[in-house]
């Protein structure tokens, strides 16, 4: 008998998917803490926490205050 394993979406996918698509409709700038907690009908310590969990997992980066979706190709203006 043959068993597929399949990883669970968590809520820190959601919110990832949330940024990226945010991002992706804004052509590169994510949201806020804020914007992410109200959406996802999140505490803000929460939201901040899952945040930080995703920039210790590679999937966002943090520069000058502002995420970044890692891998992604919208570039500040600084790299225009």
């Amino acid at each position: 008998m043959h068993t597929t394993c399949f990883r669970r979406r968590t809520r820190r996918d959601e919110i990832y998917d949330f940024i990226c698509a945010y991002a992706d409709e804004k052509n590169g700038p994510t949201p806020s803490i804020r914007e992410i907690s109200q959406s996802m009908h999140l505490g803000y310590s929460t939201t901040y926490h899952h945040i930080l969990k995703l920039i210790i997992e590679g999937r966002l980066e943090q520069r000058d205050g502002k995420l970044l979706v890692v891998g992604s190709e919208w570039y500040g203006p600084e790299g225009i």
